[in-house]
């Protein structure tokens, strides 16, 4: 049994291991954990392990995680929670799992997620804003990574529109997956892909071209539990600033997240769906699109080279 995941949700429960280990072996023994924790705990009819903690451990109490879902081995934690949230699990509501094999990015793009190697979640949001200010979500979720890096000694940037880099690799990718009605937000599904910890040589080399794991940025590797903590503790607070501000403006936050953006200043090229466009990357809009000089809005694309530096 992989038991590195075990770990992680012993973690999030504050539960000795060995009691989650009983309860998987045996296919039974939540009421031990149950006694042990106050935890209500279940095994599903799919093998995950579903929990309600009520925070994150660690003493960072949070609304988020408030149901846990916890995989071995699953195809996508996005298309797993969609089918939760389409029960009407409530907000915050996460999907965790060891490994991926169907793990995605934007547009479909695979995402390597191997056993133990990095954080895969998937989270359920339904906030209070408008549609206007829903492409925020996705730089929120950067910019907590960046915060929670830092913490950790790591200086991370944040590549619009839903990537996270260091020294020019990727490090994270996030994929918001977003339902509406009318002019509001009805949910997110957020999925966050984080590459933790690698074995270089098992790493396609593919991968290794142009991404990078946070155990190759730091002379500590982060503990995974501890980082996934702390991402949702900090996304949870950035998330309830964006909710309580009024008017349709770019959040408190932007500057912050501005001040970590790849390429500010400098001339860069995206590829869209209506075809390239190119210019100085001057910020973001007030919707969180890209802005180039000329006053030049990119809604949706692929920044894919540095002019200049001819990345």
């Amino acid at each position: 049994m992989q038991t590195a995941w075990v770990d992680g949700l012993a973690n999030v429960i504050t539960v000795s291991r060995r009691h989650i280990l009983n309860a998987l072996t045996t296919g039974g023994g939540t009421d031990e954990i149950e006694e042990a924790t106050g935890t209500p705990v279940t095994i599903e009819d799919d093998g995950a392990v579903h929990c309600v903690p009520g925070s994150t451990g660690w003493g960072r109490a949070t609304d988020l995680a408030g149901h846990v879902y916890f995989y071995r081995s699953i195809s996508s934690t996005n298309d797993r929670l969609r089918e939760l949230a389409a029960r009407g699990v409530p907000q915050g509501t996460i999907v965790v799992t060891e490994e991926q094999t169907a793990g995605r990015g934007r547009h479909g793009r695979g995402w390597y997620s191997p056993p133990g190697a990095g954080l895969y979640s998937s989270l359920l949001l339904r906030p209070t804003i408008g549609v206007d200010r829903v492409g925020w979500i996705t730089l929120v979720a950067a910019l907590a990574l960046v915060r929670v890096a830092k913490e950790e000694g790591i200086g991370l940037r944040i590549k619009w529109p839903n990537d996270v880099e260091y020294d020019g690799k990727k490090v994270a990718g996030i994929l918001a997956e977003t339902v509406s009605e009318g002019d509001r937000v009805e949910k997110v599904v957020l999925g966050t892909g984080i590459n933790v910890s690698w074995e270089v040589e098992k790493v396609p080399e593919e991968i290794r071209m142009r991404g990078t794991a946070l155990s190759l940025c730091a002379p500590v590797t982060p503990d995974r539990d501890r980082f996934l903590a702390s991402y949702l503790w900090e996304l949870w607070g950035i998330v309830g600033e964006l909710e309580s501000e009024k008017g349709n403006g770019a959040p408190a936050v932007a500057s912050e997240m501005m001040a970590h953006l790849t390429y500010l200043g400098e001339h860069v090229r995206i590829e869209t769906s209506e075809g390239e466009q190119s210019g100085i990357c001057t910020g973001l809009t007030e919707e969180g699109y890209l802005q180039l000089d000329g006053g030049l809005r990119v809604v949706s694309g692929e920044l894919i080279i540095n002019i200049e530096n001819g990345d």
